[in-house]
């Protein structure tokens, strides 16, 4: 099983592929699709989570798949709550290992591995509350609830069930069904 997160001394060593003279081009163009498979994926597996019981009936989801030429397609939903506030989640197959520092495990995160192995970071704060669950097969589904000038609309705990949820089912081991 390969560890997709690695601690930042340890991802240090790894080394380097050459630069790919591609890679200087200029900025590639993202290609947005709007209820496209990744995204109705990732909604499947948030209504299956119990997502929708802890939203009020007037949030909809707005589901968008994004491509890029060089990384693989990203699921994502967006909820609006309110005005001032709103939950958004993604869904991508990571490409290769990353250190702690790429998701966040500094001061206040905490890492959690699950019996499934996948591992769960969860990064509570007052107006934005976080989790990423890296599951054991590189699929990383970020969840995040946030506020501006008011309090997240989801706690982290509630953050942490929905992610413990989307890790039991099946069909979250890849970013579209199939």
């Amino acid at each position: 099983m390969i560890n997709w997160l690695v601690p930042d001394a340890e991802d240090a060593k790894r080394p380097r592929p050459a630069v790919d003279p591609t890679m200087l081009r200029p900025p590639m163009r993202i290609v947005e699709t709007a209820n496209g498979p990744a995204s109705t994926h990732l909604l499947t597996l948030l209504v299956d989570a119990g997502l929708d019981g802890l939203l009020p009936g007037t949030a909809t989801p707005i589901l968008t798949d994004r491509k890029s030429p060089r990384a693989p397609v990203a699921g994502c939903v967006t909820y609006q709550v309110t005005e001032h506030s709103a939950v958004f989640a993604v869904q991508q197959q990571m490409m290769h290992p990353y250190p702690y520092s790429v998701v966040g495990l500094t001061d206040g995160a905490q890492l959690t591995r699950r019996p499934t192995g996948s591992l769960l970071v969860s990064y509570p704060s007052r107006a934005t509350n976080q989790v990423f669950l890296i599951s054991a097969f590189g699929v990383m589904t970020t969840l995040t609830a946030t506020g501006v000038h008011v309090p997240a609309p989801l706690t982290i705990d509630q953050l942490v069930g929905l992610a413990t949820a989307i890790d039991s089912r099946p069909s979250s081991a890849s970013v579209e069904p199939g």
